[in-house]
């Protein structure tokens, strides 16, 4: 009567699996991580300035080559009356530089895809309009501490709206779009 034996695999061989096993986790991880963080930015961005709702809908990561990427950001007034959008960036591609991260340093670019920014300027309320973009500025500076040493825009529209009196005393507004910046 024969015996069964376990063959034994040789080191190299539960090495590969091993690391077979381990990028498979990383990959899972990964996936995981880029659906987790949407809410959170969400969240962290929405109860960061009280005037003006800043979404986005998706994230994607590429940790290896030190890349990520936003998608669907928004940012809209609040107020009950006028829920007007602000800015919208379909896609926003970034980079980190990591070798000045291997020195200390968190520096990188950006790369902002067919944005369009609404630009509202109303005399009235000049002074309310510069707090809420201090507002949104330092939100977004305390959730990403990057230091951009370049920004890009593709394909982008700037819309220029000023709310003017006429004499017979009411409101027109002035619009001027620069487009394909």
């Amino acid at each position: 009567m024969k015996t069964m034996t376990t063959a034994k695999l040789p080191l190299v061989n539960k090495l590969a699996i091993g690391a077979i096993v381990v990028a498979g986790l990383l990959v899972v991880l990964l996936v995981l991580l880029e659906f987790l963080l949407v809410p959170i930015i969400n969240r962290t961005l929405d109860h960061s300035v009280k005037e003006v709702r800043v979404s986005i809908t998706g994230v994607q990561l590429a940790l290896w080559r030190g890349a990520y990427g936003v998608e669907g950001l928004t940012v809209q007034e609040r107020k009950p009356t006028k829920k007007r959008l602000l800015m919208e960036v379909p896609s926003i591609d970034g980079a980190v530089d990591l070798p000045a991260l291997l020195q200390g340093a968190f520096v990188g670019s950006m790369t902002l895809e067919r944005p369009i920014v609404r630009l509202v300027i109303d005399m009235k309320d000049q002074g309310a309009a510069l707090a809420r973009d201090a507002d949104v500025a330092q939100a977004i500076a305390d959730l990403v501490p990057l230091h951009l040493n370049r920004v890009s825009v593709n394909d982008g529209r700037a819309h220029l709206m000023i709310p003017v009196e006429v004499p017979s005393g009411a409101t027109r507004t002035v619009d001027l779009v620069i487009a394909a910046i």
